[in-house]
């Protein structure tokens, strides 16, 4: 995932102005509380946009977004589990709502939540590792599906001089967590050595453990969504100046 976000980020960085679909430009000298406000209004007027993808910044469709190979590992006394899927089609990206943002120009710092009413996670898995002491060797389909996925993101944007001489910002310091989410549901195919009837009481149990599931293989998940997210920051970022992307 950090490969798929350093590649789009860094092919072809040149000057563009801020997408219509996210103006008028907000302005940089306005109180947080009213900075913060605006900031959060352009977000939410411009994600179903962004979620078609944007070429000229970079960003890939989110419908579904395609990760070429995602892994995420679950490590508790009951579960030991290491599943990767390649290529992972995640599902629900452009139903994300942006809220609580607190941008601070000054500090140049931001954050925000959101919530993804249905976030799924699909495709084709291999899995090794144990379930209740015994070992799983898996492979097939797969589909996980959390409803009401909260995650809460942090960075700061300090700016710098591009290429062209133009003041651009950078996007560091990213803190990304899962803060909730109302449940989640796993389905496995063949998780057990291809054997049907042990497989889906692996899979029963998971789903009634999905509580410590989800704990454990949280951190993978917020990553996954949190570098979508930096896809779009990083590609405004990296392709609009400043002065394009605020008003004074």
């Amino acid at each position: 995932m950090r490969a798929l976000l350093l590649a789009l980020c860094l092919a072809g960085a040149s000057a563009a102005k801020l997408p219509s679909y996210l103006g008028p430009q907000c302005s940089q000298s306005a109180p947080p509380a009213e900075l913060s406000a605006c900031a959060e209004q352009r977000a939410k007027a411009g994600l179903p946009y962004l979620a078609n993808g944007d070429k000229k910044l970079r960003v890939p469709s989110m419908r579904p977004l395609v990760v070429p190979k995602m892994s995420l590992a679950q490590g508790t006394p009951q579960v030991g589990l290491n599943v990767t899927w390649e290529p992972a089609e995640i599902w629900g990206l452009d139903e994300s709502r942006v809220f609580n943002m607190r941008m601070n120009y000054a500090k140049r710092t931001n954050e925000f939540d959101v919530i993804i009413p249905r976030f799924t996670l699909a495709g084709l898995y291999k899995s090794k590792g144990r379930v209740l002491l015994l070992p799983v060797s898996g492979n097939g389909k797969s589909n996980v599906t959390v409803t009401n996925l909260k995650v809460h993101y942090k960075y700061e944007f300090p700016s710098r001089k591009g290429a062209d001489g133009k003041e651009y910002f950078d996007i560091v310091n990213t803190d990304i967590a899962i803060t909730g989410a109302d449940h989640m549901v796993v389905d496995f195919e063949n998780i057990f050595n291809g054997d049907p009837v042990i497989g889906r009481q692996i899979n029963v149990f998971l789903n009634e453990n999905w509580r410590e599931l989800i704990r454990e293989m949280g951190p993978g998940m917020a990553e996954a969504t949190g570098q979508v997210v930096l896809l779009v920051v990083k590609g405004l970022a990296n392709h609009v100046p400043v002065n394009e992307m605020f008003a004074p």
